[in-house]
């Protein structure tokens, strides 16, 4: 998530195309991690009844946002600051700061036999 809001900030103060397309990558490599883990989490948290339903819209967001942003930047505007300020940098920030509120995975500490505090966690959601 580090990587990812780097390279957004320097990606809005760049001027050379190839150190765009250098941080693009970059962003673009992070996203992949992020989302997995981000994914996998929230699938272990769900009651088995709800996982596939909302995995399946959550993948149908996670794949209709950049051809939202496709037809956006054809017919509305080219002005691309906003977007990204919007959805990659105070996105990230908003990850970082709930990374220290939001406790490990119930599941895992299961698995660990750490049981009160994968009830703490239980409770917490």
């Amino acid at each position: 998530m580090i990587m990812q809001l780097g390279a957004t900030i320097a990606m809005n103060f760049t001027t050379s195309v190839t150190a765009l397309i250098v941080l693009q990558f970059i962003f673009g490599a992070a996203c992949v991690g992020t989302r997995a883990i981000d994914f996998l989490y929230l699938m272990d948290l769900l009651p088995k009844a709800w996982q596939v339903p909302v995995g399946s819209v959550l993948n149908f967001i996670d794949t209709s946002l950049p051809a939202i942003g496709v037809v956006y930047f054809w017919k509305i505007s080219k002005e691309w600051t906003w977007w990204a300020i919007t959805f990659c940098e105070v996105g990230s920030l908003l990850v970082i700061v709930g990374l220290f509120f939001i406790p490990e995975s119930p599941k895992y500490l299961l698995c660990k036999k750490r049981y009160d505090e994968a009830r703490a966690a239980v409770n917490f959601f």
